[in-house]
């Protein structure tokens, strides 16, 4: 007959609990469910791909041997374009940190204000803010317009921008948001399609499942 070890009991335990703590992390959702918890992965997503093609395209109207295919062939084209993308990737940043990180960052302290998502944004306003002016100049004719320098300057932007738009979508991934939120506080999280009315929403905890509280996010 096997004697009782403490130890080996409490290892076991523990290799038990491990187990199935791992296993309830990875238990599946039904589509429904799984759509509630990538509600601001949708979101995000939502507001990146435009933001996305237009730096794309923008980067290519800069290129010699691409002028003319990817835009309109005029100066004035060119600028009001990139003047366009600055201020709607602006607007964007401003309406991330001000409504939706505070809400995500009662949980996430990867949203919390020394959090690398808010030194991406700085990095990109002071990127942002630089091309815009040159754009400015350019269209002012302040400036003389070299496709080189501009194809820089873009390029500056496009780097930071790609990696930190990934980071955002893995951050709120449906993965990652049932490790911190409750279907329940997902579900009852209303965000609109436009994002353009999204304001600061009550904390969390302060639902209770016997409440009819609905939190939106407007």
């Amino acid at each position: 007959m096997r004697s009782f070890s403490p130890l080996r009991y409490s290892c076991t335990y523990i290799k038990r609990y491990q187990h199935t703590e791992s296993q309830t992390k990875l238990l599946p959702v039904s589509p429904r469910k799984w759509k509630s918890y990538r509600r601001f992965a949708d979101f995000m997503e939502h507001h990146h791909s435009p933001l996305q093609e237009s730096i794309i395209h923008f980067a290519a109207s800069c290129d010699r041997n691409l002028w003319g295919i990817y835009m309109d062939s005029t100066r004035e084209n060119l600028m009001t374009t990139g003047i366009t993308f600055c201020r709607q990737l602006q607007t964007q940043n401003q309406l991330e940190e001000s409504r939706i990180f505070p809400y995500l960052a009662q949980r996430m302290p990867e949203f919390g204000p020394n959090s690398g998502f808010r030194r991406d944004h700085r990095r990109l306003n002071d990127s942002v803010a630089e091309l815009r002016r040159y754009l400015r100049g350019c269209l002012r004719y302040e400036e003389k317009l070299n496709l080189n320098r501009l194809g820089l300057l873009i390029h500056r932007v496009r780097t930071v921008l790609h990696t930190h738009f990934e980071k955002e979508l893995e951050a709120v991934s449906g993965h990652n948001m049932r490790k911190y939120w409750s279907l329940e506080e997902m579900e009852n999280v209303m965000i609109p399609s436009d994002g353009l009315k999204v304001r600061s929403v009550p904390a969390p905890e302060r639902y209770t499942s016997t409440s009819k509280v609905r939190y939106y996010v407007r």
